[in-house]
């Protein structure tokens, strides 16, 4: 039963990508469904470097809300993972053989004491979001689905580190 909520989640999401608008700026926006609003994301120029490498980034900015969120990707042999960062949290979602979901952060990526962070993280809505999708989708896909997830990964209390 678990399953099938998470993949009507998951279907309901891509049904509404369409929607999405890029424009020629190549910025994404969506509405993120949560009350942080719509949201922007667009390239970067942070640097964030993994074992030498830098890393692609770009800027996760809600309507509602602040504190800059980073989305870090690291283009593997097989795989990509997504490094979501701010001031107080971070995450790292991965694609897992033919699912893409969050996982919790290899430590090659860590910056913040991992039992801190894992303290601002509703552990009930980490384990809804271990698969998001079990289809391969592209870089904007996946960061639009980030983007409506990630807000939901907060306690309460630490949701307001958002804003």
């Amino acid at each position: 039963m678990k399953i099938k909520s998470i993949l009507i989640l998951a279907l309901a999401g891509f049904l509404s990508l369409p929607t999405f608008a890029s424009d020629n700026d190549n910025t994404l926006s969506g509405n993120s469904n949560t009350e942080f609003g719509n949201y922007t994301i667009s390239k970067s120029d942070k640097n964030i470097s993994v074992k030498e490498s830098n890393l692609e980034v770009y800027l996760l900015d809600y309507e509602i809300g602040e504190q800059p969120i980073y989305i870090a990707i690291d283009h593997g042999k097989k795989c990509r993972d997504f490094i979501v960062r701010s001031k107080y949290f971070e995450i790292q979602y991965k694609c897992k053989k033919n699912s893409f979901g969050i996982t919790y952060m290899q430590e090659k990526y860590t910056t913040l004491d991992p039992k801190v962070n894992s303290e601002r993280l509703d552990e009930n809505e980490f384990s809804r979001q271990r698969v998001l999708t079990n289809i391969d989708h592209t870089d904007e896909e996946l960061m639009h689905l980030i983007a409506c997830y990630f807000p939901k990964l907060l306690k309460s209390n630490y949701k307001k580190a958002l804003v």
